[in-house]
């Protein structure tokens, strides 16, 4: 709203840009934390993907379809 307002008051018009960069700023934030909890999901994904070998290999291929 502060972008697209046309505003002409000093006060208001430094008011609503502190707004906009403190929004940006917990956005950026939120990003952060987001990728690195996708990071640790994929990483936890990945290490229950290394099943010993009697499970994922041939042992998988008798059981009935």
């Amino acid at each position: 709203m502060c972008r697209e307002a046309n505003l002409r008051h000093p006060e208001i018009t430094i008011l609503c840009q502190e707004i906009v960069r403190s929004q940006r700023e917990e956005i950026n934030q939120m990003e952060r934390i987001l990728s690195r909890y996708q990071a640790t999901k994929q990483g936890a994904e990945k290490k229950s993907d290394k099943r010993p070998a009697s499970v994922c290999g041939t042992a998988l291929n008798r059981l009935p379809s």
